[in-house]
């Protein structure tokens, strides 16, 4: 039996080609889709699950109160982690970790890197595998553990275990280290991501790092229990460690407690604390959104398919009223078509599979910060997932046709009464859905190229086009490169700064009568802020002439003396870490932040050469390219034993840049895929109301109606659909692409008409494209074919 409803099915697909493509094409994009926004949402929520302690590692982070409100920063004190391992018996074990940046040179290959130190039992915690060397190597103070990719950049290919290579830290003192070992490619969804690994205690030996002082922090401390269910004990008896570093701490900086997290789900977290190295995971939006898209692109492929199926069975009225008239029963014929539905689903599965190999590169190719691979073999989970699929659509797309089709009476189909496969209510109810949800997706994508054209034009509040900054390892190099750099008649300014905008500043709290509020505090050298080109709104900038300006002044934006309430700024002072300032002036509010948060207060205070970091230099924008070449070589010339770093200041708005234009990218190709699918279903619904109306159009015709009248009786009724689906997506284009981007972006682009007329006018077209061939052939046919139709 199963036997012959095989054949039949596979008959059935082959007679109605067009019909089975159609739901296969259909079926198969969406499921490849989804089989991406599987991968994404999977690579996002198994952050670090490879690790076999996985359940029994924490994340302590430092909470402190500020304006009423608790801020997370990643950093806790030093001695933390060995305090805890030695008065809790549950803590088995303690690491600690601590980022530094040191210039890496073996040979003549001089470079910047950055090292990670971490306390011996690093790899007892934590999962990473070595392709050369021991774990013990990060208990010898004398020797390093690097990445397969750093060991390549230096070694090549050779083994390179044993081999010498010199660090030499920020602050000035070089150590030579052996290579111990090399660890395998890193997890790409590891929180933890390193280059370079070694020991915790040689932080002492460089100077870096006191003992026991509870000042000094450590960047990540992770402890392992064993077990978990004691951790809230273990919180509730932290408050003497908690003493012992605000006893050494300024009182804003003091904390108000210790915030002890699973490591299960800190990739996702990790985003919501200041000053954390950890990688995070992707924004919570960019998981969501494809997760939502492919559910909607596989709704429309099995409305699709409700469709086409009801469709399509007036070409089987005759078989259905045979096979009931010779004894077959409904039950039979329901399976019958059910085990069609999963033929077809099954083969549209076999080519999401293959599909899958393009989308997945596609997609992971759009973002440079994670990355997705497709392994049926490792990841079993998928394999579920596809089945889980399978059998949905089957139940959701094969279901409905099945019991419809199998309603017919034998007696009223074999008299030609049977009444098959209307435009019903839900049927309209689908195709509309269908087109809704294509209108919101050309929607989404044009406001996205809008945006991305917004954010390449933002003004940021200073000349960010015009700018190359040079980070200076040592404040002594930077009068003999700035004397250098300024030979050179395309430079028109260069000034010296310890923080720079847009990319390393402190923050500070910064009282004012009574009032205190949290502010981003840029210390800078004479003539920065014109380098900069920051606005100036009241009041001057410093001036090399007045040595007080040095001492207790400060320059603040607008929005720091809105956050004070001030009328007049130039009248007031400020008080930092006990210290007066007076307000000399106020610039224009900039993004010192990009577009990601909104504008902060800011204020400005000198700093003297032998703190500056960074030189900010302003130069001709049509000959930027060739000054940072310049800037490059005469670095070379004075500073020959440091690599070069410069970069472009605009690089502030990269990231924000290529996240748009990578979610534009996808919604494009998305509202492609969309309109592609309801453009189908539109057809297959359009070729059975010519078919339900086949006789009645050849009467019209004969009794003399004309082709634009047969066009518009057999329209009418989509066009009416699609109105409705324009109006659907509009109003929920407005709010989805809106909470969208606000999700995204403290700034972007505002909505106008052009999004949502744009998006109708596309839609309609190729609408009307999809199915006026169609009805214009019906309506220029010899009524005499379509009266002998049946």
């Amino acid at each position: 039996m199963f036997k012959n409803y095989f054949k039949i099915a596979y008959r059935n697909l082959l007679k109605n080609k067009l019909y089975s493509f159609i739901n296969i094409f259909g079926l198969s994009v969406a499921v490849a889709f989804c089989i991406v926004a599987y991968l994404n949402h999977d690579y996002n929520y198994s952050f670090d699950a490879f690790h076999k302690n996985f359940d029994h590692i924490f994340r302590l982070k430092t909470v402190r109160s500020q304006n009423g409100q608790e801020r997370y920063w990643g950093a806790t004190p030093r001695p933390l982690g060995p305090a805890l391992a030695q008065d809790f018996p549950a803590i088995e074990r303690a690491v600690r970790l601590t980022s530094n940046a040191a210039i890496f040179k073996y040979g003549d290959k001089i470079f910047n890197e950055t090292v990670l130190h971490a306390d011996p039992e690093f790899f007892a915690m934590f999962d990473f595998p070595l392709k050369y060397g021991s774990p013990a190597a990060l208990q010898d103070k004398n020797k390093i553990v690097l990445s397969e990719a750093l060991a390549i950049k230096y070694f090549g290919n050779e083994n390179p275990l044993g081999k010498q290579i010199t660090l030499r830290y920020r602050n000035g003192q070089s150590r030579e280290f052996f290579v111990g070992a090399v660890t395998e490619k890193i997890p790409d969804n590891s929180s933890i991501q390193f280059d370079a690994l070694a020991a915790f205690d040689i932080l002492l030996d460089v100077g870096v790092d006191k003992p026991n002082d509870w000042s000094d922090w450590a960047h990540v401390l992770f402890v392992q229990v064993s077990d978990p269910a004691q951790i809230p004990a273990i919180t509730g008896k932290m408050d003497r460690y908690l003493a012992a570093h605000n006893a050494v701490m300024p009182p804003q900086f003091h904390a108000s407690r210790f915030n002890i997290e699973p490591l299960a789900g800190m990739g996702m977290r990790a985003r919501e604390a200041s000053n954390d190295i950890l990688k995070e995971a992707m924004h919570p939006a960019g998981i969501l959104a494809p997760s939502i898209i492919a559910a909607l692109l596989l709704l429309m492929a099995c409305f699709n398919y409700l469709n086409t199926s009801i469709a399509y069975s007036s070409q089987r009225l005759k078989e259905i009223g045979v096979r009931k008239v010779v004894g077959g029963v409904r039950r039979q014929l329901i399976w019958q078509f059910l085990g069609e539905n999963l033929l077809l689903c099954a083969i549209a599965m076999l080519l999401a599979v293959a599909l899958a190999e393009i989308f997945v590169p596609a997609y992971d190719s759009l973002w440079t910060y994670f990355e997705l691979t497709l392994d049926y073999s490792e990841n079993r989970g998928l394999l579920f997932f596809l089945a889980g699929v399978l059998v949905f659509l089957g139940i959701v797309a094969g279901t409905y046709p099945a019991f419809y089709i199998s309603a017919y009476h034998p007696v009223t189909i074999l008299r030609g009464k049977q009444k098959f496969g209307g435009t019903s209510w839900f049927t309209r109810a689908l195709l509309t859905f269908q087109f809704a949800i294509s209108i919101l997706a050309v929607i989404a994508s044009i406001c996205f190229i809008q945006n991305a054209g917004f954010l390449r034009q933002l003004d940021l509040g200073y000349g960010k086009d015009m700018i190359v900054v040079v980070p200076l390892r040592e404040a002594k190099f930077f009068e003999p490169y700035k004397n250098a750099v300024m030979e050179n008649p395309d430079i028109i300014s260069a000034s010296g700064a310890l923080s720079h905008v847009g990319f390393n500043w402190g923050g500070a709290t910064v009282a004012s009568a009574s009032q205190k509020i949290e502010a981003v505090l840029l210390s800078v050298g004479y003539n920065y802020l014109e380098t900069m080109q920051l606005r100036l709104n009241k009041g001057r900038t410093f001036d090399e002439n007045l040595p007080t300006d040095l001492q207790n002044t400060v320059v603040v934006n607008q929005k720091f003396a809105a956050e004070f309430g001030w009328e007049n700024p130039l009248s007031q002072t400020v008080t930092i870490d006990t210290l007066r300032y007076s307000v000399i002036g106020v610039v224009e509010d900039f993004y010192n932040d990009g577009v990601w948060r909104p504008i902060t207060p800011c204020l400005f205070r000198m700093a003297k050469p032998e703190a500056f970091r960074h030189l900010a230099v302003r130069a001709r924008a049509e000959n930027l390219k060739s000054t940072n070449e310049f800037l490059s070589s005469t670095w070379q010339r004075i500073v020959p034993d440091l690599p070069y770093e410069g970069f472009y200041q605009d690089e502030v708005m990269a990231e924000a840049i290529e996240v748009s234009e990578n979610i534009k990218t996808m919604f494009i190709y998305i509202s492609i895929l969309a309109i592609a699918i309801s453009a189908m279903g539109l057809f297959a619904l359009v070729s059975l109301n010519i078919a339900r109306r086949t006789k009645e159009i050849g009467i019209r015709k004969v009794l003399g109606a004309t082709v634009i009248h047969i066009m518009n009786l057999v329209n009418k009724e989509f066009v009416r659909l699609l109105i409705v689906a324009a109006v659907v997506a509009s109003i929920a284009g407005y709010f989805a692409v809106q909470a969208l981007l606000q999700s995204i972006y403290a700034y972007h682009v505002g909505f106008n008409l052009l999004p949502f007329l744009l998006s109708g006018v596309i839609v309609f077209v190729i609408a009307a494209l999809t199915v006026g061939s169609q009805v214009l052939k019906v309506a220029t046919a010899n009524p005499v074919t379509a009266l002998r139709y049946e």
